[in-house]
């Protein structure tokens, strides 16, 4: 008898708390020890229940006996088992109170303490399988001894009944046979007595050996619940992913509460940083469990440390640990978890940024300042430039270390962070003179180590150096330059020049012209070769070092080159804007100065003397207004001794000139054929147009990417070296260099979106690369193009829906992802108005035999795609569309079931299945094809699933049944095939007739519409003939056109009514027959 779930739940409790007092109790005897093991059973059993109320309740009575240590622990594996399948339950509420069963077992669990690792318990099983084996060892020798003793007893028993027999017969014996019996009976004692002693032995030993066996048993059950660990690791880490937020709040819960109890666990860093990456999330719940988890777990201290030492355990224990080994895209997490903190005020910033400076100075190992220096720029912002002289001296201390170089820079750009706008002007740029120590050391730094190409740290550190100069110096396009020609002269290149570098692959062999191979064997030829193996040993090392410190020369000017952009648009631009904002802000001042002197001069009358003072007055303001806007004032801020450069290039025009104007003079003068970067683009050129002689990959990659970052200076960069660079990207024979080109692209695309309109075809095109890579950039690139708005999905679209049946799962999952997107935007219809670009270039294998689609992937990208068309309208206008391409369409079958298909996807309603009958002839001899029929049946028996039973429904309905299964029956087929013939022959007439009729009309509607075309032709021929008269009598009203004309245009217009005519007439007469 099934019960209702409230009074199984009642049921369960009542059993619960059976449990709970049968195993409060010591002295059971076996009757209530066999009650206990069923209900426990019966327990387990509902955990599997049909209803999920009654499955999370009693998933909740296990918890509560797993907290109060009422589990048996030979059943604690079983009941640990029964939680992780019940982790991928369907239910919501069931997986989250599993989570909780799951985390209770584990904190709680009898077999080994929380931070115990499997190393430790392997050990104690191995010492007990030793002591195991020493015990039996033991007990067989004991037994042995048994054995022989039981042995020795037969043989004396043997030997008393035959000297008892020897007794029965003489009586009379001697004394010295009684003294023989009294010895033997003395050493049956003694025997007697050994024998207790082996047995006593024995026991214990039987004992001892019971207990070592479940010690072993013991350490198996506790490495066999370390493997379901794992396993429920592995299954709560994918609830991150569950759409579900419940699950996802109680996964952050389950890893926050097992990292607090310090639980070693294999993996446990990693899933903890899959866990912070939900800090992305748009749902603000999870970003907000994920910022309190990350309070507990890095700030959650035990009460027993004193205060004053809290933010020193906590930075150079918690955080320190947490960011120990972290990738880039990990720490960026990182940071927006700190930001969130600091932002709602959950951490104590000042004493935590004043203990990161600490160790940042003091490490207290090797790593310990790089990641307190790390941490450090994501929290202190423009405040570091109080540490300037700090951080300077620092650099000069440690210029070894270039990876404490390359931190320490990331922390000193952020004292080009930009303050606050106050009273609507912004305020100045904080910089740096031309002559501060700080850009002469890390220039020192930069080229004294430019030669080590060991090392990897170099190119980061340069790249932040350039980074620090461009955003601190006043003028630092000056102190790039320098520092590049010096590296110049180190790599041996020359300004303007071509540069000629004898690659390893392409050394000259051993040269054995000069060697006397008469007398091979000789010591001084033997010396001459080895001379020579020396020397195109070093030859060739020396060839691999001029490549390496070409690529870093390279980097270098595509680092000086993205630089200058970055100066250009933010900061010189910023700078226009300050001045701009100041002087119409003084300007405005000025104008209620001189209204307030206005009305004062209303209110008192006015003397000689003040009217020569207000003269002069007004004298001394324009004075110094026009001063002010001469090329070398000084008096326009506070700070000038930092506008040089500015003053300079820029002077006072600001004010008449726009601000996009002067930029790009200035653009102008920096891409000049005599500029530094400009004499050194011709290295570049070399290097690109020649690919046999610099076979490099590396090379390649670097003049590429360099290549890239000099268009970005300017459009006439872009559009001049845009075949160069399309070139590279469908030729070039290195995966890394199209990779490259691609991610470049978004850059290319936001600063000069028009330079690569005519370069769309071969941007799409690399989705069909031969490199999965290349593929995945493209799709990358373009799909962030297409969402950001910064291109128009075209005809190409087509190319990203191939993407969803890519074999590269990456790549799949990426295209749907997109369109999943793409269907979020404007309500739906972004996707919908190019889903039929996306059809018409897939369907009846309109693609190149190269890519060949096949019926089975077209279907399942249209599966997915359909899904997302679920408006009516949409349904109605695809419908129609749909079924005017099926009215058009050739003698081609698989464009009949293609198209059949996608309409059998469509979510139909009344008005669209009207429409279907009422088009039938337009596809009614496409039915011949199975599988279009199949389509269509389809579509009906959807339409009345969810359409129910209107009677006007109801009459379309089986009116369409009737029609479509005329079309399967023999006359309906022989009929088909005789409008195929007639369509076939009608063909050649067509095209002689000037495609006048494409097709044949064969109902009412299609002539009405034929003669109404006819009478709209003849008006339109009218009208514009007409209006042709007209605007020709506007535009030129002293001019007459000739009669001629006219009389041939009435004409040419007559004849193409009555051809018209003539083909309705034509094709009347056929439906007559």
């Amino acid at each position: 008898m099934l019960f209702s779930h409230h009074i199984r739940v009642a049921a369960l409790t009542a059993l619960c708390s059976v449990i709970e007092k049968l195993r409060s109790s010591d002295e059971l005897d076996d009757g209530q020890k066999k009650m206990r093991d069923d209900l426990l059973e019966k327990l387990r059993d509902h955990v599997h229940d049909e209803p999920a109320f009654v499955r999370q309740h009693c998933l909740q009575l296990w918890t509560s006996l797993v907290i109060q240590k009422k589990v048996p622990v030979k059943e604690y594996l079983r009941v640990f088992e029964l939680g992780l399948d019940r982790l991928r339950d369907k239910a919501c509420r069931v997986r989250k109170d599993a989570v909780t069963l799951v985390m209770h077992m584990v904190l709680n669990n009898p077999y080994f303490v929380i931070d115990s690792t499997r190393a430790q318990i392997e050990k104690g099983q191995n010492d007990a399988k030793t002591k195991l084996v020493e015990l039996r060892q033991e007990l067989e020798k004991l037994n042995k001894n048994i054995k022989e003793d039981k042995k020795m007893e037969e043989k004396k028993s043997q030997s008393d009944d035959e000297d008892s027999g020897a007794e029965d017969k003489t009586i009379d014996e001697d004394s010295g046979a009684e003294d023989k019996t009294i010895d033997e009976d003395n050493e049956m004692n003694v025997d007697n007595n050994q024998k207790k002693e082996t047995e006593e032995n024995k026991e214990p030993i039987e004992e001892q050996i019971m207990r070592v066996e479940e010690i072993v048993t013991f350490y198996k059950d506790g490495l066999r619940f370390i493997d379901l660990i794992e396993q429920a690791n592995q299954d709560v880490v994918n609830l991150f992913n569950s759409p579900t937020l419940a699950d996802c709040i109680q996964a952050i819960d389950f890893f926050v509460n097992i990292r607090h109890y310090r639980l070693t666990w294999p993996n446990m860093e990693q899933n903890l940083r899959l866990m912070f990456r939900l800090i992305w999330s748009v749902d603000e719940s999870k970003c907000k469990a994920i910022t309190q988890a990350f309070v507990k777990i890095c700030f959650d201290v035990s009460p027993t440390i004193p205060q004053m030492n809290v933010c020193f355990r906590l930075t150079s224990g918690a955080i320190i640990c947490a960011l120990k080994d972290a990738t880039f895209s990990e720490e960026l997490y990182f940071e927006e978890i700190l930001k969130q903190l600091i932002k709602e005020k959950k951490i104590p910033t000042e004493a935590i940024t004043e203990a990161l400076w600490k160790l940042y100075k003091f490490p207290y190992d090797d790593n310990t300042d790089l990641i307190a220096g790390k941490i450090l720029t994501f929290i202190v912002g423009n405040e570091v430039n109080r540490k300037l002289n700090d951080i300077t001296d620092l650099i000069q201390a440690k210029e070894k270390n270039h990876r404490f170089v390359h931190i320490s820079c990331l922390l000193l750009q952020l004292a080009a962070t930009p303050k606050k706008i106050e009273n609507g002007v912004r305020p100045k740029q904080f910089r740096l003179p031309k002559t501060h120590r700080l850009f002469e050391i890390l220039g020192n730094i930069i080229v004294s180590t430019f030669h080590d190409v060991s090392d990897r740290q170099w190119t980061p550190m340069m790249e932040s150096a350039f980074d620090v100069i461009f955003k601190l110096a006043d003028g630092p396009i000056k102190h790039i330059e320098n520092i590049i020609k010096k590296l110049a002269v180190k790599t041996g290149v020359k300004l303007g020049g071509l540069f000629k570098i004898p690659l390893s692959s392409q050394t000259q062999p051993l040269s054995t012209e000069s060697m006397d191979f008469e007398n091979a064997g000789n010591e001084s030829n033997q010396n001459q070769l080895s001379q020579q193996q020396q020397h195109h040993h070093h030859h060739s090392q020396m060839n691999a070092n001029s490549a390496l410190l070409l690529v870093r020369f390279l980097n270098c000017l595509g680092k000086a080159a993205v630089g200058i952009v970055y100066y250009v648009d933010c900061t010189v631009k910023d700078e226009l804007l300050r001045r701009k904002e100041a002087k119409q802000s003084a300007a405005v001042n000025k104008k209620l100065q001189k209204k307030t002197r206005n009305s004062k001069k209303r209110t008192k009358r006015k003397t000689p003397d003040e009217d020569d003072e207000n003269q002069s007055t007004s004298m001394n303001d324009t004075t110094n207004s026009s001063s002010n806007r001469t090329l070398n004032s000084t008096n326009r801020t506070v700070d000038d001794e930092q506008d040089d450069e500015m003053c300079q290039v820029f002077g006072g025009a600001e004010a008449e000139d726009p601000v996009d104007n002067e930029i790009g003079l200035y653009i102008q003068s920096l891409c000049e054929k005599n500029s530094l970067l400009m004499q050194y683009k011709n290295i570049l050129e070399q290097i690109l147009l020649h690919p046999n002689e610099y076979r490099d990959e590396t090379l390649q990659l670097s003049a590429t990417i360099c290549l890239c970052k000099f268009m970005l200076l300017s459009v006439e960069l872009c559009e001049t070296h845009a075949k160069m660079l399309f070139d590279l990207l469908k030729n070039s024979i290195f995966e890394s260099v199209r990779v490259a080109i691609m991610v470049l692209m978004n850059d290319f695309y936001l600063k000069y979106p028009l330079a690569f309109a005519a370069y769309s075809n071969d941007v799409y095109g690399c989705l069909r690369d031969r490199s999965d890579n290349v593929r995945l950039a493209a799709l990358k690139t373009i799909s962030n193009l297409i969402l950001k708005e910064m291109v128009k999905p075209k005809g190409q679209i087509s190319e990203i829906a191939l993407c969803i049946i890519d074999k590269h799962t990456q790549i799949a999952t990426l295209a749907t992802s997109f369109f999943s997107e793409l269907a979020k935007r404007q309500h739906g219809e972004a996707l919908f108005n190019i889903l039929p670009d996306i059809f018409s270039n897939l369907v009846g294998g309109g693609l190149d035999k190269e890519r060949e689609l096949n019926e089975d992937d077209f279907k399942c990208i249209m599966e997915f795609l359909f899904k997302y068309v679920s408006k009516e309208k949409q349904t109605e206008s695809l419908s129609e569309k749909l079924m005017q391409r099926f009215h058009m369409a050739d003698n081609n079958p698989r464009l009949w079931r293609d198209l059949a298909y996608i309409m059998s996807k469509l979510t139909y309603n009344e008005r669209s299945l009207k429409g279907l009958l009422d088009h039938y002839n337009y596809y009614a001899d496409k039915l011949v094809e199975d599988a279009v029929y199949e389509s269509f049946l389809t579509i009906l028996n959807n339409a009345k699933k969810n359409l129910g039973n209107k009677p006007d429904l109801t009459v379309v309905l089986d009116e369409l049944s009737t029609r479509i299964d005329q079309a399967r029956s023999s006359n309906g087929i022989l009929i088909a095939v005789q409008q195929a013939q007639q369509k076939t022959k009608q063909q050649p007439k067509a095209a002689r007739a000037g495609g006048a009729k494409k097709g044949k009309q064969t109902t009412s509607r299609s002539k009405a519409k034929a003669a109404q075309s006819d009478d709209d032709d003849d008006d339109d021929l009218k009208e514009n003939s007409g209006d042709d008269d007209d605007e020709n009598d506007f535009k030129r009203p002293m001019r007459k056109e000739p009669k001629v004309q006219t009389i041939s245009r009435s004409k040419r217009g007559a004849a193409v009514t009555a051809r018209k005519k003539a083909a309705v007439v034509a094709s009347d007469d056929e439906d007559d027959d």
